[in-house]
């Protein structure tokens, strides 16, 4: 199975949407010579296998449809390097629904504010006692929650942060694409994580950032 073209499309213009004119290149999905797409925002990454025939290496802009000048920027060291476990979730739908619960729940307003920003909320994910369950859980003044989302399967301990905003985004891409499982991946480069597909060519990456310090 390959996610559409047009639903890739639409999530790919979301992502860029909020890109200044410092960034230009960006604005655009490169279609790779191998039949893939690629979209940046210059910190996460969406990329789908077999899913384009154009095969020029064109940038296209998602809203317009039309051809961006310029070659498209090197994304790859956005790519973390040093697999060291993944967890396989078996409900993407489930875990959609926990971290929109999360979210919503954890949003502190700030002094003068009405609300808090959803893009501000932090997520856990953390795995401990050897690997032998995986956390998912968000800290805040107005929540402290957590769920069980079971072992990773080379039983190592981690811990990363995440923007919970960013991580529900790429969620809903993995639903829209009707993909119910994927696999999240952990590695040595502690600046990002990725959601991958469960088949056998691994279809559909997103590439999310890790939040620092």
């Amino acid at each position: 199975m390959a996610i559409s073209y047009l639903t890739f499309i639409k999530h790919a213009e979301k992502m860029v949407k909020d890109i200044g004119f410092a960034k230009p290149a960006l604005k655009g999905v490169y279609h790779a010579h191998d039949g893939s797409v690629v979209v940046s925002d210059g910190n996460r990454i969406y990329a789908a296998k077999n899913v384009q025939s154009r095969n020029d290496g064109a940038s296209i802009d998602p809203e317009t449809g039309k051809l961006l000048d310029g070659a498209y920027p090197d994304v790859n060291p956005l790519i973390p390097t040093g697999f060291i476990d993944q967890l396989q979730v078996q409900s993407t739908t489930y875990l959609h629904l926990v971290t929109d619960a999360f979210i919503k729940a954890g949003v502190v307003p700030k002094q003068g504010e009405k609300k808090g920003k959803k893009e501000d909320v932090v997520l856990t994910l953390s795995s401990g006692a050897s690997g032998k369950h995986t956390e998912l859980a968000v800290k805040s003044k107005s929540l402290n929650a957590d769920i069980d989302l079971g072992p990773t399967q080379y039983n190592n301990d981690f811990m990363y942060e995440i923007n919970a905003e960013q991580f529900l985004q790429a969620l809903k891409l993995f639903k829209d694409a009707g993909y119910e499982e994927l696999y999240i991946k952990f590695y040595q480069d502690e600046f990002a994580i990725k959601l991958v597909s469960t088949d056998d060519n691994q279809t559909l990456t997103a590439v999310i950032p890790v939040v620092l310090d």
